[in-house]
């Protein structure tokens, strides 16, 4: 499995750069609306609210796993694999 971190400023572009993909599929989501890509983009706003100092709120994550293994990776198991890794 290979990461990459992006920081960066804009909620919208980020939304609309993951979202707008057509394979895109969200697998979890918690506190925010994902009915729009501006909904989502108001929610990471808000939340961003509460701490207004950080310059670059925006974290971008992407996850790569070798071709071998992606047949079997279903959602379930890329969903806690996700939360596993978000919360370290």
């Amino acid at each position: 499995m290979i990461s990459k971190v992006i920081l960066g400023k804009n909620f919208k572009g980020c939304c609309r750069y993951v979202c707008g993909k057509p394979e895109a599929e969200i697998l979890f989501f918690d506190g925010v609306r994902i009915d729009s890509i501006s909904n989502m983009a108001k929610d990471f706003s808000l939340i961003h609210g509460q701490r207004p100092n950080l310059k670059k709120a925006v974290l971008h994550t992407s996850v790569s796993f070798a071709y071998a293994d992606q047949s079997k990776l279903s959602s379930e198991l890329m969903t806690i694999i996700a939360k596993k890794y978000i919360s370290k």
